[in-house]
């Protein structure tokens, strides 16, 4: 049995949060221990159609169940609920709405009023007045539903185009620093793994070394937090009084005594390094974020005095950061996918009356069938141009480790190397 990872997922499009509340609550009413229960899916799909429940059906999927009866409804909500709980078992994750709709959608596309609407040609002829035998078939919404369900993968984001005009809009939503702060350049991204740095923070610490002739620790901290432990060469800054920490190897081991007045501030404390008791002193000017320390007896060069400092944004406003929203939106368009498909009316009833088939169907399925995987492989080609980018050389060394090693040992190492280019 496949355990289905739960995750959150969140829809800024309103149609694909009403397709993920609708599934969610379709899966609770229709499945009972398990098994499709038919009659409690119909019965949630009438209340969800004809009463104010707060769940909705989807406009596209109404459509669709509109142009068929009640049979046929139970057979296309089956095939979507099929579909979802077959993608599931397959990735061992939530199916995501995005592309349930796009089963919809692609169920929808098949409907004469998707036709009509797009000024399509058909070849249908039914109307509200009139029925046509060949009109309105269900099998072609159940064979677009599990083809669309059947291709798609987590790890791939699709956006559906418009049938009239097969584009899609897609936008890119990004955040980035407004100015020059922190560890953040101006117009930096502080999305994904480039968030996290210093920037809206107050802190600011930079690293000295004790002078090798005085034992002097000077330095300053600036708007600029260059590195993780150092600052660069920014506007001077103005610091909250009293809050300043000197750190010794990382140990707190002095601060500031003085929380009024203005200019230098006091610093004093003592630590104890590899059994010696020193003793720090000095001041730092809290309206440049200079200081400048002393040890007694003198630090060792090689001991790292690190200093903390908190901006006062109050006393300088211009300071503060801001973060900028800016979204990009790309047209894209679905480039056209062609292939003809037919049979006699001699061969569909053979087929159907000897072997129980419809051969419309299954030419659709051989269709969906060579789409998907004429699209998976020009993926993959496309992935593998892209991977020449990002690649390392691992030395196997096999003259001197294959006398040392097991194969299976030997391959265990190369996880690294494909690690660092994953």
């Amino acid at each position: 049995m496949t355990t289905i990872k739960r995750t959150n997922q969140e829809y800024l499009n309103n149609k694909t949060a009403e397709v993920a509340v609708f599934i969610d609550n379709l899966k609770e009413n229709a499945v009972k221990s398990g098994t499709f229960d038919s009659a409690a899916a119909m019965d949630f799909i009438d209340t969800a159609s004809n009463q104010n429940t707060g769940v909705k059906i989807p406009e596209k999927l109404q459509v669709v169940l509109d142009n068929v009866d009640s049979k046929d409804s139970s057979r296309i909500t089956r095939a979507l609920l099929d579909s979802v709980n077959v993608y599931e078992s397959q990735h061992g994750v939530e199916a995501p709405a995005d592309v349930i709709e796009q089963a919809i959608h692609s169920a929808y596309a098949t409907t004469d009023t998707a036709r009509r609407q797009h000024k399509l040609p058909t070849l249908d002829s039914a109307d509200s007045n009139h029925h046509d035998q060949i009109s309105l078939q269900p099998n072609r919404a159940v064979v677009a539903i599990l083809s669309a369900m059947g291709d798609a993968i987590p790890f791939a984001h699709y956006l559906p185009a418009d049938i009239g005009s097969n584009e899609g809009i897609l936008a890119i939503m990004s955040h980035r620093a407004g100015n020059t702060f922190g560890q953040y350049a101006e117009g930096g991204s502080l999305d994904g793994v480039n968030s996290g740095d210093s920037y809206i923070s107050s802190s600011r610490v930079n690293k000295s070394m004790p002078d090798s002739g005085t034992g002097a620790v000077t330095g300053a901290l600036t708007s600029i937090q260059d590195t993780d432990e150092t600052c660069a060469g920014g506007s001077t800054v103005k610091l909250l009084r009293g809050r300043s920490i000197v750190y010794v190897n990382g140990i707190p081991a002095a601060k500031e005594v003085d929380s009024t007045g203005s200019g230098n501030s006091a610093v004093s404390g003592t630590i104890d390094v590899a059994g010696t008791s020193y003793s720090i002193g000095g001041t730092i000017n809290t309206d440049t974020g200079v200081y400048a320390l002393t040890t007694t007896p003198k630090l060792p060069d090689t001991v790292p005095v690190i200093v903390e400092g908190f901006l006062d944004f109050e006393r300088a406003p211009e300071l503060t950061p801001s973060i900028v929203t800016a979204v990009n939106t790309f047209r894209l368009y679905a480039k056209p996918w062609r292939v003809t498909t037919y049979q006699t009316m001699d061969s569909r009833t053979q087929i159907a009356n000897e072997l129980g088939l419809d051969a419309y169907s299954e030419g659709v399925i051989s269709v969906q069938t060579q789409f998907a995987n004429e699209r998976h492989y020009e993926v993959l080609r496309k992935g593998k141009r892209i991977a020449v980018n990002n690649q390392t050389t691992f030395d196997f060394d096999w003259a001197a480790r294959s006398q040392q090693l097991l194969k299976s040992q030997i391959m265990i190492d190369l996880a690294s190397a494909l690690g660092a280019v994953s």
